[in-house]
């Protein structure tokens, strides 16, 4: 993976010291080299921060250009398919300077223009400058593995790996995007398009723009559809398995050692068996484990490292490194993100690359497409409780009641099982008009909502187009590329997606078990013995560490904080509602205050100190 920036102003010429900042802010994404091109007399130019995976020589190196220097771009990711797409390019006449699967991008571009991105099959974001058309061309992947963001005024256009880029550039203003901010304490981030700073929008999951005379054209490629015509469970199984295997197996093309992300549960099991399988070497695979028993996958993790010989290598992550690891985390994201997740996936990436790691593939994505959440059984339980309000609702009104009390939406309820606070409960310590209506803070949900499909289907289209892209695999590209770190994530491939989404949901989720149809289609690839059956996300025991007191140093950091002097959050009302939130709504505010004091006030001391306060705390605590 990579780092690309690129900025446009048709009005007067980019200073070169200001590009190279843009550039450089994003030095983590791309450690093994940087590159600059410059056009239209100085008010063009492109940026790029290697992590070279593939084709490790200079003929590798971005912004890369075709045969005549017509076509220039900067890329983000990887394509899977490009050994076999460059055979049809040879073909049609295009003639290649390197191995990369980078220049096939600017082939098939070529070839087919904006269509270009229907023929990839991989995790990108890229942009292309198309010198005779005057345009640049960005697009991001089917399902949003790769962050891209841009920005544009009437005389200024700019797009980024991620918005610190942006924030760097000449004359742009850090101001918050209420909206978003509002946004954030519901889902934990900032969902869909939103940026918390105004005027920063992020380009769509399936989506290209292209910008060209002073306009940009923003067009959908590509959506998750479900069309079931797949009924047969044994032809089911077998193409799953046949397509898993593929995409591990085409996944694991590096000219770097691949490793994998073992946690012991099924998805990470059977990515780590295709790869040992499918590699005449050994592998090496990666844990975090907690003291805390009750979140500790260790044992799991072993038992499966043991039957596959892998090369293990463990950390055990503490309450007293998480603190030490706050000021790294704070850094890491430019954005607010909840906390909770982030603590033991970056520290597996710390792991990962202080191992001499480079590239590693995970499980993401088999939740949502396997049905593998435990709140999709209780909100299909929930559903099938609301059937009956129509009729109730009915009485109530003949009874003079009010029909409306009691009434959740389905996307209410959804809401429930992954969100931190509604409408209501913002306004319990919120600055004066700064939250969202709910049917605003909802939109994210309700665009993707579906009445037609069975409950459980339902919840798997809305975390698949929400849950995943704005939260996990945000987690999963911030905390990595921290670390100069690619992971991959077969699970996401989308050819895969497109044939779950084509197997009639019945046998994908057959008799209200979750990921029946793969651990069928998949049984061969799972260790005799192995746990099959648990089910805990990759989070950190938050409740035991925030009552060693870092909920007491959090609520003083917050009451005494920017967002309360900057009048966004109530120091009143906060100071009285703080002690009845949870623990995970706690870190949420904690890590809002974090982000303000780094990202718009540029207070880096601050974060330290409050981070060896909480190290104190826990310190004191285990005395």
């Amino acid at each position: 993976m990579c780092g690309i920036v690129g900025i446009w102003n048709t009005r007067e010429p980019v200073e070169d010291f200001v590009f190279d900042t843009m550039v450089d802010s994003l030095s983590h994404r791309g450690p093994d080299g940087r590159g600059v091109r410059r056009f239209d007399n100085g008010r063009l130019f492109l940026g790029h921060r290697r992590l070279s995976i593939i084709d490790l020589s200079v003929a590798g190196q971005q912004p890369m250009s075709n045969e005549d220097g017509t076509i220039w771009m900067t890329f983000n990711g990887e394509i899977y398919n490009f050994a076999r797409l460059r055979q049809d390019l040879e073909r049609y006449g295009h003639q290649f300077r390197s191995r990369t699967d980078s220049e096939t991008i600017i082939h098939a571009y070529e070839e087919w223009g904006a269509e270009c991105v229907r023929h990839l099959r991989g995790i990108f974001a890229f942009a292309i400058y198309d010198v005779n058309q005057k345009s640049i061309f960005i697009a991001r992947d089917h399902v949003g593995v790769k962050p891209l963001y841009y920005y544009y005024d009437r005389n200024t256009f700019i797009f980024a790996s991620q918005p610190r880029a942006i924030l760097a550039s000449k004359g742009f203003r850090r101001q918050i995007d209420y909206e978003a901010f509002s946004l954030f304490l519901a889902y934990g981030n900032t969902p869909s398009d939103s940026c918390i700073y105004k005027g920063i929008i992020k380009l769509l999951p399936g989506h290209y723009l292209i910008h060209n005379d002073g306009r940009l054209t923003i067009q959908k490629y590509w959506s998750v559809v479900y069309q079931p015509v797949i009924r047969d469970e044994t032809d089911a199984e077998g193409a799953v398995r046949s397509k898993i295997e593929e995409c591990v197996r085409i996944q694991t093309v590096s000219d770097v050692p691949v490793g994998s992300l073992l946690s012991g549960g099924i998805d990470s099991t059977i990515i780590t068996s295709i790869i040992a399988k499918h590699l005449d070497e050994d592998v090496s695979s990666y844990t975090v484990g907690f003291e805390e028993k009750e979140s500790d996958e260790r044992e799991y993790a072993h038992f499966v490292a043991d039957r596959l010989h892998t090369r293990q290598h463990v950390k055990v992550l503490t309450c007293a490194d998480a603190c030490r690891m706050i000021p790294d985390i704070t850094e890491a994201f430019d954005e607010p993100f909840h906390m909770n997740g982030l603590f033991p996936y970056y520290s597996l990436s710390r792991l990962v690359e202080s191992s001499g790691g480079k590239v590693v593939l995970g499980g993401d994505g088999a939740d949502e497409l396997f049905a593998g959440y435990l709140w999709y059984q209780r909100f299909s339980d929930a559903q099938s409780r609301s059937a009956v309000r129509p009729t109730l609702q009915k009485i109530m009104s003949c009874l003079g009641m009010d029909a409306s009390l009691n009434k959740r939406s389905s996307v209410e309820t959804f809401f429930y099982y992954n969100g931190y606070f509604d409408h209501e409960s913002q306004k319990a310590f919120l600055g004066a008009d700064i939250g969202l209506p709910n049917s605003e803070l909802l939109y994210p949900l309700r665009k993707h909502w579906r009445d037609d499909v069975p409950p459980v289907l339902a919840g798997q289209l809305l975390d698949f187009n929400c849950f995943l892209v704005d939260h996990c695999l945000t987690k999963v590209d911030r905390s990595s590329m921290a670390c100069g770190v690619e992971v991959r994530v077969p699970f996401l491939d989308v050819e895969l997606i497109e044939l779950v989404f084509s197997i009639d949901h019945r046998i994908n989720y057959y008799s209200e078990e979750r990921k029946a149809l793969l651990k069928n289609a998949m049984k061969d690839y799972l260790p005799s013995g192995m746990n099959q059956t648990r089910k805990k996300g990759f989070s950190s025991p938050l409740d035991s560490w925030l009552s060693k007191g870092i909920t007491k140093v959090g609520e003083d950091l917050l009451v005494r904080g920017q967002l309360c002097e900057n009048g966004i959050l109530n120091a009143g009302k906060l100071r009285s509602v703080f002690s009845h939130l949870n623990p995970g709504q706690q870190l949420l505010l904690i890590g809002a205050e974090l982000w303000m004091r780094r990202w718009i006030n540029d207070d880096r001391d601050s974060i330290l100190e409050f981070s060896n306060q909480c190290h104190n705390s826990i310190r004191n605590n285990n005395v």
